[in-house]
């Protein structure tokens, strides 16, 4: 039992030492995680989410950017794009198809095309 408990907490120690070392992550203004790629890379519930995820926030947004913004203005067009997740899905990939890079975050073409409207 002793040995037990003496290889938990030099578990616990170099686990703690070698977490608090590392550097930790940091999102700036303008950084994303999913690129276009990075979403054609996943399966399709995983789209499906990630596109209900941006309609979503730019929905909850919206009202706090205030009535007359640009993001309500998206907000707005994004609402037009269907009235079930399987149109808009539709919308989304008609936009992702025409992103002028596959680097780019995944949510700009979805949004840049309410812009550009």
């Amino acid at each position: 039992m002793r040995r037990f408990l003496a290889g938990v907490i030099t578990g616990v120690v170099v686990g703690v030492i070698s977490i608090g070392s590392m550097p930790s992550a940091r999102a700036d203004v303008g950084s994303f995680f999913i690129s276009v790629s990075d979403l054609y890379g996943e399966n399709a519930s995983f789209q499906r989410g990630y596109v209900a995820g941006v309609y979503d926030a730019v929905q909850v947004l919206a009202p706090i950017a205030g009535q007359g913004s640009a993001l309500y203005g998206v907000a707005d067009c994004l609402d037009r794009q269907g009235d079930t997740i399987s149109q808009f899905v539709i919308y989304a990939d008609n936009a992702l198809k025409r992103a002028p890079s596959q680097r780019n975050a995944a949510a700009d073409p979805i949004m840049a095309a309410c812009v550009r409207r």
